[in-house]
């Protein structure tokens, strides 16, 4: 069975990283806009076989892979501990 993962790279911080999130040439890292990166390594594996490629950021790329933990999903949307009332 073939698989897909991505991971970021080409990391880059503070101003900068604010300048490319707003150009759209890049993305927030983990949802920080401090922390932007603007490469993805895809790495495809068929059972024993793995390939890896850099691709350059885009709004297409992007969309294949699920966001975040706790980005568009407000940081209260995990399920609480068990036996741990829910915050009022």
């Amino acid at each position: 069975m073939r698989k897909t993962y991505f991971r970021p790279a080409g990391l880059v911080y503070g101003t900068d990283a604010r300048a490319i999130i707003a150009e759209n040439r890049g993305a927030a890292l983990g949802g920080f806009s401090s922390i932007a990166y603007t490469l993805v390594e895809v790495i495809e594996r068929d059972g024993a076989k793995i390939e890896r490629r850099f691709e350059t950021f885009s709004t297409t790329l992007s969309n294949r892979f699920p966001p975040p933990c706790g980005e568009g999903q407000g940081w209260g949307s995990a399920s609480p501990v068990a036996n741990h009332p829910p915050p009022q």
